[in-house]
């Protein structure tokens, strides 16, 4: 069987192009959310590349594609895995300077979260793991906990699936944010020579460490280089460490869907760079590890397992790393924005 066979990995994105040849034929099924729509090409679809990592086919190149383009093939971590692809609208972005969300927006938009996560924790989706590439401008560690838990009340008891059991709580996995090299304005918290010092991952991606029952099923994940260093865009795990993680997330080769020369929309790769991109492999990892021990183990164990088996030779995930700033291609912002870091 194929890696992440019986295994449906969700994702709240901007939606997929089914019929990219980089799909399984039937594998990938989509919900599309209030204030979203279908992708029609003529933007590129980040939910597409996203998704791609985690499941894209391992099949022979299509004979339309020209000869060039086989330097380019790839498939997904868990390419024997079902996806479900619950899609948020997206936005314009903005190149104004990085801005803390402030609690009271926070708190306007913990019904509008809270709504997506109850459609894409039913029990009728059956979605082991859930990957969100998106964040909110703002870390972790520059907010206060009761505070958060006040504001994000609805999203935290919807999303710490009280009434499930450790088994088979949906694993949540985050990209921690891109915001690290960001420009600011001076009197922003961590803003040192007016770029963002980001050493923890973004609010709502790391809520854990205020949210105790969040802690089970819960994963942020920093960018790395091609040589394992922290990515310059990337937002440290700082004081998330407990519940972080790193994995690749520079000059990934991605499913393109979006208008490009020549060549159908659907029918092409690129290479992206990102948290965005980090969270997605760690999400097939975690399809792949549930897959490789169905029956054995339950879902918040298949986490620990990954913890466990981690890689700790580096300094990815040291609390106390920081690094200089930097740019990152894209990310999405809080609604689902995709913009400049």
């Amino acid at each position: 069987m194929a890696p992440g066979t019986g295994v449906t990995v969700g994702l709240i994105d901007t939606g997929i192009e089914p019929t990219h040849w980089e799909f399984a034929s039937g594998r990938v099924s989509e919900t599309i959310l209030p204030g979203a729509s279908n992708e029609d090409g003529t933007t590129f679809s980040h939910g597409t590349a996203v998704a791609s990592l985690i499941a894209a086919q391992r099949e022979e190149l299509p004979s339309w594609l020209p000869e060039e383009y086989g330097q380019h093939n790839f498939h997904g971590i868990a390419w024997g895995a079902d996806l479900h692809m619950f899609s948020i609208p997206l936005g314009s972005g903005s190149d104004d300077p990085y801005a803390p969300i402030s609690i009271s927006s926070l708190t306007d938009f913990d019904s509008v979260l809270d709504g997506r996560f109850r459609t894409a924790l039913a029990d009728e989706h059956g979605v082991d793991i859930l990957n969100m590439s998106f964040a909110a401008e703002g870390l972790i560690e520059n907010y206060d906990g009761t505070d958060l838990r006040s504001a994000f009340d609805d999203t935290i008891a919807t999303t710490a699936q009280s009434g499930r059991a450790p088994a088979d709580k949906t694993l949540l996995v985050w990209a921690a944010g891109n915001h690290h090299g960001n420009n600011c304005t001076a009197g922003t918290d961590n803003c040192i020579e007016n770029k963002i010092n980001a050493t923890s991952p973004g609010v709502i991606n790391a809520l854990p460490v205020y949210v105790e029952e969040l802690r089970s099923h819960s994963v942020s994940v920093v960018a790395t280089q091609r040589d394992g260093t922290l990515a310059s865009f990337s937002n440290r795990c700082g004081v998330a460490a407990k519940w972080c993680i790193a994995a690749p997330g520079e000059d990934l080769l991605v499913a393109f869907f979006g208008p490009k020369d020549e060549l159908p929309s659907w029918g092409y790769a690129w290479r992206a760079s990102g948290t965005s991109y980090a969270a997605p492999l760690v999400a097939g990892g975690l399809a792949v590890l549930k897959h490789y021990f169905r029956g054995q183990l339950g879902n918040t164990e298949v986490l620990a397992r990954l913890y466990a088996t981690a890689d700790r030779s580096g300094d990815a995930t040291r609390p106390d790393q920081v690094a200089s700033g930097g740019q990152c291609p894209e990310h999405l912002d809080l609604d689902g924005n995709r913009s400049d870091c």
